[in-house]
């Protein structure tokens, strides 16, 4: 089964994207982007690893088998297809650990939530427009 997550890397701000805090602006966002030389580094590692890797601005796309993420990862990934909308599709068994040769370079690797498709995510309210 092939697989894409997001490879989040390590700023040049040491700021950090995936803790859930970070609050990026206009005038904030260099301090979250990696430098090229990082991301050129990350991009030879995971390639090493086994992963296909595009370009996604302030991360890297890396795409793999089930195995190739649970080897690298060092953990066991249960995906369930099923996921609802805004739920993860991709599960690990414990906390990621990334290989030596990418420390410092990835901050961590995140899968993406199934998307809402259609109409309003579960619980929120539709827009009125002014129609009604």
């Amino acid at each position: 089964m092939r697989l894409s997550a997001e490879a989040i890397l390590v700023s040049r701000g040491n700021r950090s994207l995936s803790d859930g805090s970070a609050q990026v602006t206009a005038e904030t966002v260099d301090a979250f982007a990696p430098d090229g030389g990082t991301k050129a580094d990350a991009r030879r590692v995971l390639e090493r690893l086994g992963f296909s890797v595009a370009d996604a601005g302030m991360s890297l796309t890396i795409e793999g088998e089930l195995e190739t993420f649970e080897g690298a990862l060092g953990v066991r990934l249960d995906v369930s297809p099923e996921a609802a909308p805004g739920e993860a599709m991709v599960t690990a068994s414990g906390d990621l650990q990334l290989p030596q040769e990418a420390r410092g370079l990835v901050e961590t690797v995140a899968f993406p939530k199934r998307a809402h498709l259609f109409g309003p995510p579960s619980g929120k309210q539709r827009e009125s427009h002014g129609q009604g």
